[in-house]
Protein backbone atom coordinates (compact mmCIF):
# COMPACT_ATOMS: atom_id res chain seq x y z
CA UNK A 1 0.00 0.00 0.00
CA UNK A 2 1.31 3.47 -0.88
CA UNK A 3 0.99 6.69 1.08
CA UNK A 4 -1.67 8.99 -0.32
CA UNK A 5 -0.63 12.06 -2.27
CA UNK A 6 -2.53 15.26 -2.97
CA UNK A 7 -3.87 14.18 -6.39
CA UNK A 8 -5.12 10.86 -5.02
CA UNK A 9 -6.75 12.65 -2.10
CA UNK A 10 -8.58 15.00 -4.45
CA UNK A 11 -9.92 12.06 -6.46
CA UNK A 12 -11.21 10.46 -3.26
CA UNK A 13 -12.82 13.76 -2.33
CA UNK A 14 -15.48 13.72 -5.04
CA UNK A 15 -19.11 13.33 -4.02
CA UNK A 16 -20.35 9.84 -3.26
CA UNK A 17 -23.85 8.67 -4.17
CA UNK A 18 -25.80 5.74 -2.75
CA UNK A 19 -29.23 4.19 -2.82
CA UNK A 20 -30.93 3.84 0.55
CA UNK A 21 -31.56 0.14 1.23
CA UNK A 22 -34.85 -1.18 2.54
CA UNK A 23 -37.11 1.27 0.69
CA UNK A 24 -38.57 -1.26 -1.77
CA UNK A 25 -41.93 -1.22 0.01
CA UNK A 26 -42.40 2.44 -1.03
CA UNK A 27 -42.22 1.63 -4.73
CA UNK A 28 -39.41 4.14 -5.17
CA UNK A 29 -35.65 4.27 -5.02
CA UNK A 30 -34.20 6.89 -2.68
CA UNK A 31 -30.83 8.19 -3.84
CA UNK A 32 -28.59 10.36 -1.66
CA UNK A 33 -25.32 12.23 -2.01
CA UNK A 34 -22.52 12.90 0.42
CA UNK A 35 -21.72 16.35 1.77
CA UNK A 36 -18.48 18.22 1.37
CA UNK A 37 -16.55 18.98 4.55
CA UNK A 38 -17.69 22.60 4.24
CA UNK A 39 -21.36 21.61 3.95
CA UNK A 40 -21.08 19.21 6.87
CA UNK A 41 -19.30 21.78 9.04
CA UNK A 42 -21.87 24.46 8.22
CA UNK A 43 -24.69 22.06 9.06
CA UNK A 44 -23.22 21.15 12.45
CA UNK A 45 -22.16 24.73 13.18
CA UNK A 46 -25.83 25.71 13.04
CA UNK A 47 -26.41 23.67 16.19
CA UNK A 48 -26.22 25.83 19.27
CA UNK A 49 -24.95 24.09 22.38
CA UNK A 50 -26.48 24.52 25.82
CA UNK A 51 -24.31 25.51 28.78
CA UNK A 52 -23.63 21.84 29.53
CA UNK A 53 -22.28 21.27 26.00
CA UNK A 54 -25.24 19.27 24.66
CA UNK A 55 -27.10 20.20 21.46
CA UNK A 56 -30.05 22.55 21.86
CA UNK A 57 -32.99 20.18 22.46
CA UNK A 58 -35.29 22.34 20.30
CA UNK A 59 -33.08 21.80 17.23
CA UNK A 60 -32.29 18.10 17.69
CA UNK A 61 -35.39 16.79 15.85
CA UNK A 62 -34.59 18.95 12.82
CA UNK A 63 -31.19 17.43 12.03
CA UNK A 64 -32.57 14.34 10.30
CA UNK A 65 -34.98 16.44 8.22
CA UNK A 66 -32.22 18.88 7.32
CA UNK A 67 -29.99 16.00 6.15
CA UNK A 68 -32.82 14.71 3.94
CA UNK A 69 -33.22 18.21 2.54
CA UNK A 70 -29.50 18.55 1.76
CA UNK A 71 -28.76 15.04 0.50
CA UNK A 72 -31.78 13.51 -1.29
CA UNK A 73 -31.12 13.64 -5.06
CA UNK A 74 -32.72 12.71 -8.37
CA UNK A 75 -31.35 10.32 -11.02
CA UNK A 76 -28.88 12.95 -12.25
CA UNK A 77 -27.53 13.60 -8.75
CA UNK A 78 -29.25 16.98 -8.44
CA UNK A 79 -30.84 17.84 -5.07
CA UNK A 80 -34.62 17.33 -4.92
CA UNK A 81 -34.91 20.45 -2.81
CA UNK A 82 -33.67 23.75 -4.20
CA UNK A 83 -32.33 26.94 -2.75
CA UNK A 84 -33.50 30.51 -3.02
CA UNK A 85 -30.62 32.98 -2.82
CA UNK A 86 -28.39 30.21 -1.47
CA UNK A 87 -30.80 29.28 1.34
CA UNK A 88 -33.23 26.38 1.58
CA UNK A 89 -36.79 27.68 2.00
CA UNK A 90 -38.32 26.87 5.39
CA UNK A 91 -41.43 25.60 3.60
CA UNK A 92 -39.40 22.71 2.16
CA UNK A 93 -38.21 21.72 5.62
CA UNK A 94 -41.84 21.87 6.76
CA UNK A 95 -42.78 19.54 3.88
CA UNK A 96 -40.11 17.05 4.96
CA UNK A 97 -41.23 17.25 8.59
CA UNK A 98 -44.78 16.43 7.45
CA UNK A 99 -43.68 13.19 5.71
CA UNK A 100 -44.28 9.75 7.16
CA UNK A 101 -41.57 9.34 9.78
CA UNK A 102 -40.75 5.85 8.48
CA UNK A 103 -39.36 7.47 5.33
CA UNK A 104 -37.46 10.28 7.00
CA UNK A 105 -36.05 7.99 9.69
CA UNK A 106 -34.84 5.36 7.20
CA UNK A 107 -33.30 7.93 4.87
CA UNK A 108 -31.93 10.06 7.71
CA UNK A 109 -30.41 7.14 9.60
CA UNK A 110 -28.77 5.90 6.41
CA UNK A 111 -27.37 9.39 5.84
CA UNK A 112 -25.83 9.57 9.32
CA UNK A 113 -23.77 6.49 8.44
CA UNK A 114 -23.16 7.46 4.78
CA UNK A 115 -21.76 10.81 5.91
CA UNK A 116 -19.60 9.26 8.61
CA UNK A 117 -21.40 11.14 11.38
CA UNK A 118 -22.25 8.09 13.47
CA UNK A 119 -21.90 4.37 13.75
CA UNK A 120 -25.37 3.43 14.85
CA UNK A 121 -26.42 5.28 17.99
CA UNK A 122 -28.08 8.63 18.57
CA UNK A 123 -25.57 9.31 21.33
CA UNK A 124 -22.91 9.45 18.62
CA UNK A 125 -24.83 12.32 16.97
CA UNK A 126 -24.56 14.35 20.14
CA UNK A 127 -20.84 13.56 20.39
CA UNK A 128 -20.29 14.66 16.78
CA UNK A 129 -22.07 17.95 17.40
CA UNK A 130 -20.20 18.59 20.67
CA UNK A 131 -16.84 18.06 19.02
Amino acid sequence: MTTINRDSLRKLGSRRFATVPGMDDTGHEFRVRSLSELESSELLQGWQLDEDGTPDAAKRPLLRARLVQLCLVDDEGEPLFGTVDGEFPASELDDILALDSRITQRVGDFLFEHLGMIGKSKIDIEETVKN
